[in-house]
């Protein structure tokens, strides 16, 4: 998913750069991942990390969302999305996210306790 992830978005990365996030991952060394399955197959991830903002001591950023061309528009992001707004850890979630090639260009998603708000 990582590897289908970085060729969408046009930015490469070594085997070495995988490992490197691979293993930051697994040790939640500043970031954190969720998959999300269909039939036992992974079809989605977000990657998320906690900062500071001027308004709140810790915010939930939803750095990295992706799904497997197949399952688009079926729900996975979406649903990846709500299961972070469900954490206790997670108040707010924000990214900004950049649409596919003729969708809108420019998508802003906030999930807040599990409920979720798409603008464009």
């Amino acid at each position: 998913m990582a590897r289908g992830y970085k060729k969408f978005y046009g930015t490469p990365a070594s085997d070495a750069e995988f490992e490197v996030a691979w293993n930051r991952l697994l040790a939640q060394d500043g970031v954190l991942g969720l998959g999300a399955k269909v039939n036992g197959e992974l079809v989605g991830i977000a990657h998320y990390l906690f900062h500071t903002s001027t308004w709140a001591t810790t915010i939930c950023y939803l750095q990295d969302l992706f799904t497997a061309d197949e399952e688009c528009g079926k729900g996975v992001a979406r649903a990846l999305i709500a299961r972070l707004g469900q954490c206790p850890c997670c108040g707010k979630v924000s990214t900004m996210l950049l649409a596919r090639d003729g969708e809108v260009p420019f998508i802003r998603y906030t999930a807040t306790c599990g409920r979720y708000r798409h603008q464009q």
